[in-house]
C-alpha cells in the first residue's frame, strides 16, 4: 500500500516528496529482464519506480523506516496496464505480475498476480 502511495505522489505535478540519497530505481535489472524474454525496448512506454519502505520497531522503543525494496511499474505501448517488478534492496527480482490486459510475460518466472 505504501508503495502505491509513494508511486502515486510522484506522478502527481508538484509533488515535493523527496528520495533518500541510497534510492536505487532498479530500472535496468527490469528492462534486462523484459528483454531477455523477448519484448524489445522501445516497446516500454515509461517506468514509474519507487522505493519499497518498512516500519521497524524495538524492543527498546526505537523505530525506523528503512528501504527493503524497490518496485517498477513498467507500463507498454501495446498494452493497458503494466508488468510489475518487486525488486529486493540489491535489486534481484523478487517476483514480477501484471496488471491489467499485458498478459502473461515470456519469461517463466513472470506470473500473472491472482
Amino acid at each position: 500500500m505504501r508503495a502505491a502511495l509513494t508511486i502515486a505522489c510522484l506522478l502527481l505535478v508538484g509533488c515535493q516528496q523527496t528520495l533518500p540519497p541510497e534510492f536505487e530505481d532498479c530500472r535496468d535489472e527490469a528492462v534486462a529482464a523484459l528483454t531477455a524474454a523477448g519484448m524489445p525496448e522501445s516497446n516500454i512506454r515509461r517506468i514509474e519506480s519507487a522505493p519499497v519502505r518498512q516500519f521497524f520497531r524495538s524492543r527498546f522503543g526505537d523505530s525506523d523506516d528503512r528501504i527493503v525494496g524497490y518496485s517498477n511499474w513498467v507500463r507498454l505501448y501495446d498494452c493497458e496496464g503494466a508488468i510489475v517488478f518487486e525488486h529486493n534492496r540489491f535489486c534481484r527480482i523478487r517476483y514480477a505480475y501484471t496488471r491489467g490486459d499485458c498478459g502473461e510475460p515470456r519469461q517463466p518466472e513472470l506470473r500473472t498476480a491472482p
